[in-house]
């Protein structure tokens, strides 16, 4: 889905904040490092935007129903691409799993296109970055459909 700072972040403080850490990325450090008291603040209304489409999933669960239950993490990037550097802030979400054990710390799997390589590096970033501060991340439980 793609929203608008002002649809997720709730209020103006917020959305100075956002871009003022996205200012801050680079092309070797995509990811906004926002300041510890600030972190739950501004990834909270993220996790509330991106709640209401996983919804129905719980109301399975909470049904008795069959769902299988992944467990995302959630972090922002502004990855700074191409010539003109283009910037745009993403949330981006990874099963937590795959932050503990990124499967290509230091190669590159094989791309459908080479412009894809910037999308594995911010993974990678956030893998070291979930290593030495997990508080930059929101986890998210996700019920889905299991086709049971």
């Amino acid at each position: 889905m793609e929203r608008s700072l002002d649809q997720v972040f709730l209020n103006q403080i917020a959305i100075e904040k956002v871009q003022a850490a996205a200012r801050q990325c680079t092309v070797e450090q995509p990811l906004l490092i926002i300041d510890p008291k600030d972190r739950w603040y501004l990834l909270n209304y993220v996790l509330n935007a991106l709640a209401e489409p996983f919804a129905l999933g719980h109301v399975r669960q909470d049904a008795g129903l069959p769902v299988m239950k992944l467990r995302y993490a959630l972090f922002l990037t502004c990855e700074v691409v191409g010539e003109e550097r283009i910037r745009k802030i993403r949330a981006m979400m990874i099963q937590e799993e795959y932050l503990k054990q990124f499967p290509y710390p230091d190669s590159m799997p094989v791309l459908e296109n080479p412009w894809h390589s910037d999308r594995v590096i911010t993974l990678r970033r956030a893998a070291e970055l979930y290593a030495r501060e997990p508080d930059q991340f929101l986890t998210m439980e996700v019920c889905v459909d299991s086709g049971s």
